[in-house]
């Protein structure tokens, strides 16, 4: 069994290139517009792992998952829940996931 999604273990930073192009290319919106383009959901998880380090963020695995939005070609997420779980399975404290329906928007 994999861990779900792109998963990142605990505070270590994203690219700042990759970040940087993601907020830019990428827009959260409240609904999609009807032209819009779905092309499925996306994860992303931060595992908190050492209880000695900083714990991840909401903002953290909001800009994982942009990142991974803009990896997989999308323009625009939409419907954005992060949960937080605990999982011993991944040896981490718990997991926070960030979950959104992905679309490409038409020009």
């Amino acid at each position: 069994m994999s861990p779900p999604g792109y998963m990142r273990v605990g505070t270590a930073p994203l690219s700042v290139t990759d970040l940087r192009l993601a907020q830019q290319e990428v827009q959260v919106l409240e609904a999609a517009p009807s032209d819009a383009k779905s092309i499925g959901q996306v994860t992303a998880v931060r595992c908190h792992q050492n209880k000695f380090e900083d714990e991840p963020t909401q903002e953290m695995i909001r800009q994982d998952l942009l990142v991974e939005a803009l990896g997989k070609g999308a323009t625009a997420i939409t419907d954005v829940t992060v949960t937080r779980r605990g999982d011993a399975l991944w040896n981490c404290w718990y997991l926070l996931e960030a979950k959104a329906n992905a679309f490409v928007l038409s020009k």
